[in-house]
């Protein structure tokens, strides 16, 4: 049973319910979602990629390439490419956040986990790769760790409790995985196994997992690892997971957190290869957790969850053929045929025209060999009047958007000010401030140009509806004012999109401001 609210907007409330046959109709679902991510930093830019990355070898491992999905896939990679090798320090090496110094070592490893596994399916500068490596192995110290020095974000993953074994294992992980031999694996596996005591979260074991699993997935010690992650999870039964009350590297927490440790826990017992039960319930959690586009709330909790799945299903899509049919409020809506050559579709029904306000009972039948899962999504907007106020523990960044004059003649300019203020207690990191912009405007980025260049922001995209701000952080009670000016490029009656603020990695936090109308006369 789905609620609709009965002061939702009338008309505009719908129920999607989507089918999924197999593990790639979980993937390819979420593609078109991830793309539309924001994409400013090496991070995101790198996770809009990666997908397009597994989804491109999945289909190759299983012999199955469909030829429109590949040249898509292929450019979307190729774009990807060109874009993360600028985010490269030109001055030292390494990757950061947006290119500018010092580079970050796990922002770096990350890279060269993706970058390995591009040149499984496009070109990749063979130098890149190498010189990466060369470059984080440089950066051991004495006594075998890794440890990062620079404040920011990308150290998310240090507390100080296991500041250096997290970053040790991650970097180790990376060079394992794209082939490094140099003698700082050894050394650094010593580092791990004899600090392993030290790991007493899901999050530090799932990285150590997926570097044993990569060295030694036989290994006594590998399955240590496993097994002493496997006994902090959640598990009901039916599915299985992991609540993480530390960041991530990204600076994720909570639900975010959670999502990405399980991702990264999926992928270590998928290589790893035993306890296949207990991996098929993580696997279930990842595909019930999937939010209503398709992917796992953020760009890591998304690559690793698909990841895992892909990984886990190259031996095929499995045996699923029958008849699904779909009842809404005891009417037929919608009935489905599928069959071994496109149970990898996934299929969704929009139910808007058999909806109503209040409970709606939705009802599946599914007749015929294997099994396979579902999603059901209600969708529905609220006039701004009821939306609620929330907290600042689900709102930690207050946003404010005003314009000097929304009534104004065809090539006139407004001056738009944008305020945003940290109101927690705590670093908010990766801040993304998301502005709409008015139909039939064009947005002036002089004074936005002068703001990166000044370091007051990070970076800047205007694209045809929106402007977004990126800030590695803001501090405690920090505000900040950002202003711009929009030209009006000919009459009209119309309003902005909305805006809205949010840490990156924790994107349910986020704070919405209401749409602006405005009125434009002619000359």
């Amino acid at each position: 049973v789905i609620n609709l609210p009965e002061d939702a907007i009338k008309e505009a409330s719908t129920i999607f319910v989507k089918l999924y046959p197999g593990a790639f109709s979980q993937v390819v679902e979420g593609l078109d979602s991830i793309l539309r991510m924001p994409n400013g930093c090496f991070e995101q830019t790198s996770s809009t990629t990666y997908p397009n990355i597994l989804v491109l070898d999945y289909l190759k491992a299983i012999k199955k390439v469909n030829p429109e999905l590949q040249m898509k896939a292929e450019g979307f990679i190729n774009v990807g490419y060109q874009r993360l090798v600028t985010f490269e320090v030109k001055d030292g090496g390494g990757f950061s956040w947006f290119g500018d110094n010092p580079a970050h070592q796990i922002l770096t490893a990350y890279g060269l986990l993706e970058f390995n596994d591009m040149a499984k399916v496009h070109e990749v500068d063979p130098n890149l790769i190498s010189r990466t490596q060369n470059w984080l192995a440089g950066k051991m110290q004495k006594g075998g760790f890794w440890e990062e020095k620079n404040p920011g974000i990308a150290e998310g993953i240090i507390n100080r409790q296991t500041g250096a074994l997290r970053t040790t294992a991650y970097i180790l992980w990376a060079l394992a995985e794209s082939g490094y031999k140099g003698e700082q694996v050894a050394a650094g596996v010593n580092y791990v196994k004899a600090h392993y005591d030290e790991a007493k979260d899901p999050y530090t074991l799932a990285v150590m997992l997926n570097l044993f699993s990569t060295l030694d997935p036989q290994g006594e010690f590998t399955a240590k690892v496993a097994n002493d992650l496997i006994a902090l999870a959640k598990d009901n039964g039916k599915t299985a997971t992991w609540s993480s009350d530390t960041k991530t590297f990204t600076g994720a927490e909570q639900k975010g957190a959670d999502l990405e440790t399980t991702g990264l826990a999926a992928y270590g017992l998928v290589k790893w290869g035993r306890n296949t039960n207990f991996l098929n319930k993580v696997l279930t959690y990842l595909v019930q957790s999937k939010d209503s586009f398709g992917t796992w709330e953020s760009t890591q909790g998304t690559v690793w969850a698909m990841k895992a799945l892909l990984t886990a299903s190259k031996g095929g899509s499995g045996s699923v053929a029958g008849t699904v049919s779909v009842r809404v409020n005891d009417r037929e809506a919608a009935t489905f045929e599928i069959t071994p050559d496109n149970n990898d579709v996934m299929r969704q029904v929009d139910l808007k025209e058999f909806v109503r306000p209040g409970d709606n009972k939705i009802s599946l039948r599914f007749s015929g060999e294997g099994s396979l899962l579902y999603q059901i999504v209600g969708r529905y907007y609220l006039p701004w009047s009821k939306v609620p106020a929330l907290s600042p523990e689900f709102q930690p960044i207050a946003l404010k958007v005003d314009y000097d004059k929304t009534r104004l003649a065809q090539d006139d300019t407004a001056t738009v000010t944008v305020t945003v203020k940290n109101v927690t207690n705590k670093i908010a990191e990766m801040p993304l401030i998301d502005v709409g912009v008015p139909p039939g405007f064009e947005v002036i980025p002089d004074a936005l140009v002068s703001a990166v260049e000044n370091k007051r922001l990070s970076k800047f995209t205007v694209a045809a509806r929106q402007v977004i701000l990126y800030l590695k952080e803001l501090a405690p009670g920090q505000e900040l004012h950002f202003s711009w000016q929009v030209r009006a490029k000919y009459p009209i009656r119309a309003q902005s999109p909305l805006s809205k603020a949010y840490p990156y990695y924790n994107p349910e936090k986020v704070t919405t401001v209401a749409p602006t109308a405005f009125d434009v006369s002619g000359k």
